[in-house]
């Protein structure tokens, strides 16, 4: 895809093997991603405005992610010293790969709508038969809202100036909840 000279990639990863029963592990790690978010913020706060920036968000990754915009709006808001990501010059693409976050996420009213300002491109892969995102809705228990990567949005919930593109992949990847396994479709793989 053209000349990658100064590509930079950073993997952001952490812990996510089960840790005891399914649903208190579950839990655990939905309430980490919030502090996770802020750790990601700090880093993204380094990257000059004008360079490119794509975020593949598989799972908690992609609540990791939104939570880390949205920490640096409000940074920018309140005019704390940090690279600008509203309107940044530089292109943001976010890739989400069975998000593990809340479905309205970015309706009109929802918790990450402001950080629409910060993207180009959202390309969603969700899937509707994947069995842990089944159980997103028990995560937390003052909300109680389906799983975007297992419901999926409505395209007018992004403006008109933002590339999106979404598909489901439960006929590719089945019940399971694993990356390898959307990594090891060509179909996928190309989108």
């Amino acid at each position: 895809c053209g000349n990658t000279a100064g590509v930079q990639t950073l993997i952001y990863s952490w812990p996510s093997q089960q840790d005891g029963r399914l649903l208190k592990d579950g839990r655990n790690k939905y309430r980490r991603c919030y502090t996770e978010g802020y750790y990601l913020a700090w880093l993204l706060g380094q990257i000059a405005p004008e360079r490119p920036v794509v975020f593949v968000g598989y799972s908690f990754g992609a609540l990791i992610t939104l939570e880390a915009i949205d920490n640096l709006l409000d940074a920018e808001a309140a005019g704390r010293s940090v690279s600008p990501w509203r309107h940044r010059p530089g292109d943001t693409r976010l890739v989400f790969v069975a998000p593990a976050v809340r479905c309205d996420a970015f309706a009109p009213c929802g918790p990450y709508r402001d950080t629409l300002v910060c993207i180009d491109c959202l390309s969603l892969t969700i899937n509707s038969q994947d069995n842990a995102l089944r159980f997103f809705h028990l995560l937390n228990r003052t909300t109680k809202v389906d799983a975007l990567g297992h419901t999926g949005m409505p395209r007018r919930w992004v403006s008109a100036d933002v590339a999106y593109s979404a598909v489901d992949a439960a006929a590719i990847v089945g019940r399971e909840h694993g990356f390898p396994l959307y990594l090891r479709s060509a179909t996928l793989m190309r989108r």
